[in-house]
């Protein structure tokens, strides 16, 4: 696995641009130039409405930029442990290592991720896995918003990127034996 791979980056980068699309859209709100609301929903919305539209907004597409860090991170993550699990195939009895690999790499996807996480301990700084077990728990609110449940605590794209991005720096470290 190559250190300097991170999937999380065009996710990282994309979001760095809708942040300043986000911005830039404010400031063509409050320029009130009817040429910029031509063909858009802020047309005949007031400046306080449209500009608060775009906070809303903004923090939806944070939100959800926080699922898609997840979701990358979380197939990262499956196949990491996917691929170490090719090691079993040499194991003896061969029939015994074929069919456990087999099963192994059949079932993988229905693991859950906090266990996963889990088997990583002692390889990973344990806090890192402590916050990427809170950042799932808020991209699960994100996914379900189940309303007969508090809200967890607010994780930041940034937050996101920075703790899931140092994880998959820490196994590709530890994978390459550094």
């Amino acid at each position: 696995m190559n250190t300097d791979s991170n999937p999380l980056d065009e996710i990282w980068k994309d979001y760095l641009i809708s942040k300043d699309c986000f911005k830039m859209a404010a400031r063509m709100v409050r320029m009130q130039e009817p040429r910029f609301a031509r063909d858009t929903g802020f047309l005949g919305a007031s400046v306080d409405e449209a500009v608060a539209r775009i906070a809303d907004s903004r923090k939806d597409a944070d939100d959800y930029f926080v699922l898609s860090l997840w979701v990358t991170f979380e197939r990262y993550i499956v196949n990491y442990i996917r691929g170490k699990s090719g090691k079993i195939k040499d194991i003896s009895p061969q029939n015994l290592a074929a069919n456990f690999h087999e099963k192994l790499d059949r079932e993988i996807e229905y693991w859950r991720i906090d266990e996963m996480l889990d088997l990583l301990k002692g390889s990973l700084d344990s806090a890192l896995i402590g916050s990427a077990k809170q950042i799932k728990s808020y991209r699960d609110w994100i996914a379900h918003r189940n309303e007969r449940k508090p809200s967890p605590a607010k994780i930041t794209p940034s937050t996101a990127y920075r703790v899931l991005s140092e994880i998959i720096r820490q196994v590709a470290v530890a994978d390459a034996g550094l």
